[in-house]
């Protein structure tokens, strides 16, 4: 699987650039410039070999990490790994930005008090979706964490609760230490069952590279897969998360396919980002927010009135889903009944009558 990332243009049109900068700070935006050829030799070398000794406290120790990459056996300390993937200047490296930043969503904050500030109705571990992420923005942060730090093929829809942690990160702001959480990553980025896809390709290149290992005779003999690829308008209309109009521009779309409304209080949008709004009715631009907020289900169980008629008709549908499989089931063992009755001369079923019927018989008995 390839290796995605942020597509700098696609969020400049969407008015997006200056507000994922700030969300992402420094380190980030050097882990989202990573764009490699992905080799996939080199892949398997590395990630079948590779060690993160967890947890790790002594960010000097020299064999905190430990991997085969072109035949050599090699180690190094989680300051070295750092700098090699080119995330910290050296001056960062001994501040609080790379010394204290957080690998884990700190003990006070739990994953469904992160969701009650950014997620629609209660959290539920890797079933909920990300079309309940209230701001679209978080939507396309969200897509590009599962399929760059936390990346993964399958599932992509789903916020786990590493997802919530990096979402936290970003929407807080808080600072992460993403050299720790990439370390972290390496050991499971292969995932848990033997077809699982390969992820992370392009950043063990990055590491390859600055080992100097990439030699144009080497690559020669590497088979080289799919490339970095960007998360571009493309796919964020697949999302729906991005809708267009009939002018040819784009608009945002909430979870519930809406054209969204920031609340300038909470998302105050700089002058040079001020997008030009289409003309439509006040009422499309109603977002989930307003509609809930006078419902008093939202303010005591957490989720809303539209919730629970959502339940009710998804039960619903499921009822009638259940029924109409009976009735095909049952059809289909009565023919096969009948069809072992005609080969053994049986005399075929009767067919059930009617109350109606039935009680005329008598009548005429």
């Amino acid at each position: 699987m390839t290796t995605w990332t942020v597509d700098w243009d696609t969020l400049e049109t969407l008015h997006l650039h200056h507000r994922a900068r700030d969300a992402m700070g420094p380190v980030w935006l050097r882990f989202f410039s990573i764009k490699h050829p992905q080799y996939r030799e080199l892949c398997l070398e590395f990630l079948s070999t590779y060690e993160f000794q967890t947890p790790c406290t002594d960010y000097s120790y020299s064999r905190s990490i430990t991997f085969r990459m072109a035949g050599v056996e090699r180690s190094c300390s989680l300051i070295e790994f750092a700098k090699r993937m080119g995330l910290y200047t050296d001056e960062e490296m001994e501040t609080d930005v790379f010394l204290k930043g957080l690998t884990k969503l700190p003990d006070d904050v739990s994953p469904e008090q992160v969701w009650a500030q950014i997620g629609e109705g209660l959290y539920q571990a890797n079933t909920v979706k990300s079309t309940r992420l209230k701001d679209p923005f978080h939507r396309i942060l969200h897509r590009v964490i599962a399929q760059s730090i936390a990346g993964r093929k399958e599932s992509t829809g789903v916020v786990t609760q590493r997802d919530l942690f990096f979402l936290y990160c970003f929407v807080k702001p808080a600072v992460c230490n993403v050299a720790y959480v990439l370390a972290s990553y390496f050991t499971c980025c292969m995932g848990k069952m033997p077809t699982s896809h390969i992820c992370g390709g392009s950043f063990i290149t990055q590491l390859a590279e600055s080992y100097g290992v990439l030699t144009s005779e080497v690559c020669a003999t590497l088979t080289s897969f799919l490339p970095t690829q960007t998360i571009d308008m493309v796919v964020l209309t697949n999302m729906k998360a991005v809708g267009q109009t009939e002018g040819g521009g784009y608009v945002l779309l909430d979870g519930h396919g809406k054209i969204w409304q920031p609340d300038p209080s909470q998302h105050p949008v700089k002058q040079e980002d001020a997008p030009e709004q289409p003309q439509v009715e006040p009422q499309q631009h109603e977002g989930p927010q307003q509609q809930h907020a006078d419902d008093p289900l939202a303010h005591g169980l957490g989720v809303t009135s539209l919730d629970l008629v959502a339940m009710v008709t998804e039960l619903q549908q499921g009822q009638q889903r259940l029924e109409q499989e009976n009735k095909r089931r049952h059809q289909e063992t009565m023919s096969a009944l009948r069809c072992i009755a005609r080969y053994f001369a049986i005399p075929d079923f009767p067919k059930p009558q009617d109350s109606r019927d039935g009680g005329s018989e008598q009548g005429r008995t």
